[in-house]
């Protein structure tokens, strides 16, 4: 497989024979692109969109996956299909090699996890009627499964049910808290690659990794590759009566892909949950909602990061597909905590955290549908390098604070360098919630969690999950970074972000003689 896929992406020699179409001879050149001619047929057909080459009864079928849909119907795909005649065995299997297909992806049996409320109430009928014909006409084998109630999914990735027992990968069919469901029993059990559709409200995991488009989404699922990528796990934590800097395992909270946030992403959470009908627009208007409150929530306690250090890492590559050299560089293995394990965090980094208003911990830049392509959380974060990126903001003005938040829409980078915000990364972190603060709830990829601790630990470990991704010769032949349908619904989540953002830089400039640039923060 691996050997096919640097074949392709070299886009070695063009490869010629013949064939038949509609009973008249055509010559057939395949390089990046399979292309039919004769004297009256010229078809040419990329060789990333296809997802299928069959051959029986002297006939070879070349499946074809495309886009299909308009403004009214809304996206969606279709397969088309071109048979050819008088192919030889070598020439189909060639064929197959130059379209990045083998055996071993048409042997794996995946099984979809359906979320049926992910995405205003559409996950179920999207999956059903768009992607899982295209899946089927792949020659995929799928096992769909639709989730009723809460942690469902994270039994069902347990994979420990007979007829789930040859399940080689899951399709997670919804938004990034069903991934992270879905993680929290996948890692449990058999660790196996998972693949993102990205029909939920946000889909920051699936966006961030480029897959935008049901096109792109399922591309991924058919031909894709599983890459390493990093995990954070949250534990409760109970400090010692004996020591203020030693603390012990508690139960283990889940894991998340993500993100980890407490104070204002915990707060916007538990609203959003009243608004999960408004679909993707519900985060934006909850957000929107909270900065018209003209009041900012403020929160106590202390973090603790383990190997603190600035966070001034290159972009990482992986985002667009291409072979990261941090990412790839490999970390070591940091095992799973157990209860009652000691972690004594004397020689950590310490945060005293008074009257902040934001504290995010995540693995990778958090890119985001709800918002334009330049916005991000962390914008040196990498997939696979194994540090923790942490964000926090603290007490400021309500206009400020307003203006940091837009910001992260705005261009993904001079959210951090605003007077007030904290930005490190470390490898692991333990935050200690004041007592007034003790029942602040936490904003775990998407969903609301309550631990009952009031110290958590933040563990990161690298390189435990694995999550399917399309390389950057596909993704540029599919056309995922000009689809329009995207374009057009991140610029018109982006105008008001971009309002709200000139309105900051405004309140900058007329404010600048009071707000010099500071040095590095050191603390909130």
């Amino acid at each position: 497989l691996r050997l096919s896929r640097l074949l392709w992406a070299c886009n070695m020699a063009e490869a010629r024979f013949k064939a038949t179409l509609h009973g008249v001879e055509v010559e057939v050149t395949v390089n990046r692109h399979v292309i039919v001619t004769s004297p009256n047929v010229n078809l040419s057909i990329p060789t990333a969109s296809v997802i299928n080459v069959a051959s029986s009864d002297n006939e070879t079928i070349i499946t074809q996956l495309l886009e299909d849909g308009g403004w009214l119907s809304g996206p969606g795909l279709k397969a088309s299909k071109t048979v050819l005649g008088n192919v030889t065995a070598s020439d189909v299997q060639l064929l197959r090699q130059r379209c990045g297909l083998s055996q071993e992806q048409q042997a794996r049996h995946w099984l979809a996890v359906i979320n049926p409320i992910s995405g205003g109430g559409n996950a179920a009928t999207a999956f059903q009627r768009q992607v899982l014909p295209m899946l089927l006409a792949a020659g995929v084998r799928v096992t769909s499964v639709l989730t009723t109630r809460v942690n469902e999914a994270m039994l069902i990735a347990e994979l420990k049910s007979e007829q789930h027992r040859d399940v080689s990968g899951i399709i997670c069919c919804g938004g990034d808290g069903l991934v992270a469901e879905v993680q929290n029993g996948n890692l449990d059990g058999r660790n196996v690659p998972i693949a993102v559709i990205p029909l939920g409200s946000d889909n920051s995991l699936a966006v961030t990794l480029s897959i935008e488009t049901l096109l792109v989404a399922t591309l991924t699922v058919i031909k894709g590759d599983p890459i390493a990528m990093d995990i954070m796990a949250m534990h409760e934590m109970e400090v010692s009566p004996t020591s203020p800097t030693t603390y012990r395992c508690g139960r283990r909270v889940g894991y998340a892909h993500t993100c980890i946030g407490w104070g204002f992403i915990g707060d916007i959470l538990e609203d959003i949950g009243h608004h999960r009908w408004m679909g993707r627009s519900k985060a934006i208007f909850c957000a929107v909602k909270k900065g018209l409150s003209l009041k900012v929530t403020t929160h106590d306690g202390t973090c603790w990061l383990d190997n603190e250090q600035p966070s001034t890492a290159s972009p990482c590559s992986q985002m667009q597909g291409l072979a990261c050299s941090t990412c790839q560089s490999g970390q070591p293995t940091v095992p799973l905590l157990a209860s009652n394990d000691v972690v004594d965090v004397s020689k950590w980094g310490r945060v005293p955290l008074t009257h902040f208003s934001a504290l995010s911990f995540g693995t990778h830049v958090a890119r985001s549908m709800s918002i334009p392509p330049e916005g991000r959380m962390w914008p040196n974060g990498h997939v696979n390098d194994g540090s923790l990126e942490v964000v926090g903001v603290g007490d400021v003005p309500w206009i400020r604070y307003v203006g940091i938040m837009t910001r992260i829409g705005l261009d993904g980078h001079s959210h951090i360098e605003q007077p007030g915000t904290y930005y490190r990364k470390g490898s692991r972190a333990i935050l200690q919630r004041a007592p007034s603060d003790a029942n602040a709830p936490f904003g775990v990829d998407g969903e609301v969690v309550h631990p009952h601790a009031s110290a958590v630990l933040i563990q990161m470990h690298p390189g435990l999950a694995r999550v399917m991704q399309l390389g950057n010769d596909q993704l540029d032949q599919v056309g995922a970074f000009d689809d329009a349908m995207v374009g057009c619904r991140q610029a018109s989540n982006g105008l008001a972000i971009r309002l709200c953002g000139s309105l900051d830089v405004l309140w900058g400039w007329l404010t600048r003689p009071c707000h010099p640039k500071p040095g590095p923060v050191e603390h909130l």
